[in-house]
């Protein structure tokens, strides 16, 4: 009976070691949940590259190397036009000059070029009116690419793979050289046409004519390597996912004069850190959410659409109204560049931008309405500028970052929960505000000075600002 009573006692003992090892274990684990933090604040500025992309430099590069062929050039010249017949040289580099035999070069044969293994850079003139079908066939060393039609002639159906010999646009990936990196468009063509470069997935730079106005609708669809489009400012027009899945676009710098944007045009370009353009949406009247050029049809479903890395927004001089919702759960965003001109800044405008820490509103601003940047946690300090008159309710509500305040003169009252839930907030300057409406700093328990130019009345839930302010 001893021998038993002396085992259950050790059993006791060692189960009862074992729950206190658990119970450490559980500590510790609960002491590691409990110490985390979320990641302080970057305030660094966004750093766009000023630097030459690779692939520009490479074509660059590869152009100025570029010489007319002496020999296994063959052409002929008739009613005072020349077409090149066939080249059969050893050149890497070739590039056709503008007038052979005295005579504008206007005409490429049927497969001109093709099979020849040693060509890399073909640049083909601005004059040429007519295109042969696989000019380029076979070509499978070729890296850079300038031609003035992308078909047989201005009329016909463009598509990069009728130079390569394929038949329709699907065939693009099947036909166009794996080898391909750089396409120049030259010449006087005024639209990339719908499906030109459809499915071109090893492309990595895009080089457009200055006379390029229209990005049609699948235009650049799913090139999913093109890393550098020069000259996508002077574009006027894009259509429908004209751009979609470009994965590998860092940037996307539209030009002032854009008129229109399709529905995606840019849907799935998710390497896209910083966007410049006149406006967010379709229009400056329509679709003005900046999801909707991400492919999002509704402004309140946005947030599946943005780019995943994008971090930077700048809006041209021009744009006077931020509308509803326009930058609405954009959780990436950490900086907006807002225009001087800009007028109003709509409701739930930057609501849930988690990420955004800064910004700066133009002295031409008169209206942020309601929960304008509600939500947005990291948002740091707010410059407002000298023209605002109107905040509507909530507008900075839950803006758990935000240290310190200095509001206008020209703004004469705030509005229920303007800054509820602030806390972190520390100092106040009301300006010209002379009434404060309920609630408006309700749980900003962490304010130590409050100024005020004048007299200020305050609706309830308001008790410390306005004993911080009489004391004062």
């Amino acid at each position: 009976m001893k021998f038993k009573n002396t085992l259950i006692a050790l059993l006791i003992l060692a189960l009862a070691c074992s729950s206190l090892a658990a119970c450490a274990g559980d500590g510790e684990q609960n002491t590691e949940e409990n110490t985390e933090t979320d990641a302080p604040i970057d305030t660094s500025p966004v750093q766009i590259p000023d630097s030459l992309p690779t692939p520009l430099a490479n074509f660059s590069f590869a152009c100025d190397g570029a010489t007319v062929p002496t020999e296994g050039l063959e052409f002929r010249v008739e009613n005072g036009k020349a077409q090149i017949l066939s080249y059969t040289g050893a050149l890497t580099a070739v590039r056709i000059p503008d007038t052979l035999g005295g005579a504008p070069v206007t005409a490429i044969a049927d497969g001109a070029f093709a099979n020849n293994q040693s060509l890399v850079t073909l640049i083909l003139p601005d004059g040429i009116k007519t295109l042969g079908t696989g000019i380029l066939s076979g070509c499978t060393a070729i890296k850079h690419l300038q031609t003035p039609l992308l078909g047989k002639d201005a009329e016909s159906a463009q598509y990069l793979g009728y130079l390569f010999g394929a038949d329709s646009y699907k065939n693009n990936p099947r036909d166009v050289s794996a080898t391909l990196e750089t396409l120049s468009l030259c010449g006087e063509m005024a639209t990339l046409s719908a499906y030109a470069l459809f499915d071109c997935n090893d492309l990595q730079c895009l080089i457009l004519s200055d006379c390029i106005r229209t990005v049609e609708k699948y235009a650049l669809y799913n090139c999913t390597s093109l890393e550098h489009i020069e000259g996508l400012h002077n574009v006027l027009q894009f259509g429908d996912r004209a751009l979609m899945n470009c994965a590998a676009l860092d940037h996307l710098s539209l030009g002032k004069h854009v008129a229109s944007i399709g529905l995606g045009a840019f849907e799935g370009c998710d390497a896209v850190r910083y966007v410049t353009l006149p406006f967010v949406g379709g229009s400056r009247t329509e679709n003005a959410f900046l999801g909707y050029i991400f492919g999002a049809q509704y402004p309140d479903h946005a947030a599946g659409y943005y780019p995943r890395k994008l971090e930077k927004v700048t809006l041209y001089e021009g744009c006077t109204d931020l509308a509803d919702y326009a930058l609405f759960e954009c959780k990436t965003l950490k900086e907006v560049v807002l225009p001087n001109g800009l007028e109003r800044i709509g409701v739930r405008a930057f609501y849930g931008c988690e990420k955004l820490w800064s910004i700066k509103l133009p002295d031409s601003l008169t209206t942020l309405r309601e929960a304008v940047f509600f939500g947005c946690d990291a948002l740091l300090s707010v410059q407002f500028g000298k023209g605002l008159q109107f905040i509507g309710i909530n507008a900075f509500y839950n803006c758990d970052s935000l240290t310190e305040i200095a509001l206008p003169q020209t703004l004469k009252k705030l509005p229920a929960s303007c800054f509820a839930g602030c806390i972190s907030l520390r100092t106040v300057d009301l300006g010209g505000v002379t009434e404060v409406g309920a609630q408006a700093f309700r749980g900003c328990d962490a304010i130590e000075t409050v100024k005020a130019s004048g007299k200020v009345t305050f609706g309830e839930g308001n008790d410390r600002v306005k004993n911080i302010l009489e004391l004062e």
